[in-house]
């Protein structure tokens, strides 16, 4: 089975990486819609075979870029607790392009869950984990302020961002590559953008919790 979806993560993933997009179907006038569950977007993350976390070789992820349209050929769903979205592939190829309009990210986000997974905090309990059923979301952020962050007290630093979603501000760590690539030359540069869209995610469990992830950040600015 062939399933499209529209690229809206390319994230760091343990040697490997992350790819997640929101479903798309191809019309017979190969026009794309958006699938929806529950009045939801909904999402697909290909994983492959034989590695711990389902991470993709690096080599496989260059083949799309976020919000290309990507097809993956022999899916078959291979949900885990709240990863839903899993699907194994035989092939992975990029067959398009949308556009990179706030219209369109309008269209891919979440409208329907009020918090990011259920609570305010900055990651979820295994227990919630189990049954929470979804593991991805595009949410349009407010007050959004991206920092370094000194990590156990060495010079290695990680990006992060704070921001504020339906009211509740939030604080978390980005593994975009290619933005936290850009906050190592400078970090200020990344603020002050209209409008920001990110991709949250849940990580695999780390002493007894699944951390929230900024998957990929989209900063917007209005035409003048």
């Amino acid at each position: 089975m062939d399933k499209y979806f529209v690229c809206m993560a390319v994230s760091y993933k343990y040697g490997g990486r992350c790819i997640g997009g929101v479903e798309l179907t191809k019309g017979t006038d190969d026009r794309y819609s958006i699938v929806k569950e529950n009045g939801t977007p909904k999402w697909i993350r290909p994983v492959t075979r034989g590695t711990e976390h389902g991470e993709i070789p690096t080599h496989l992820s260059n083949t799309c870029k976020v919000m290309d349209i990507v097809k993956i050929s022999g899916a078959i769903a291979c949900p885990d607790c709240a990863q839903s979205e899993n699907y194994y592939f035989d092939s992975i190829e990029k067959v398009g392009r949308l556009n990179n309009t706030q219209s369109t990210l309008d269209m891919l986000c979440d409208n329907r869950h009020n918090l990011l997974f259920g609570n305010r905090g900055k990651a979820v309990h295994p227990d919630s984990y189990v049954s929470m059923g979804y593991s991805l979301m595009l949410i349009k952020a407010n007050e959004v302020n991206f920092f370094m962050e000194n990590r156990y007290g060495t010079d290695y630093k990680r990006l992060r961002v704070n921001f504020t979603y339906n009211g509740v501000e939030y604080d978390l760590p980005v593994t975009d590559p290619d933005f936290s690539e850009k906050a190592d030359y400078d970090v200020e540069s990344l603020n002050g953008s209209d409008a920001y869209y990110m991709t949250i995610s849940l990580g695999v469990e780390h002493q007894g919790w699944h951390s929230k992830l900024v998957a990929n950040v989209i900063p917007m600015n209005s035409a003048r």
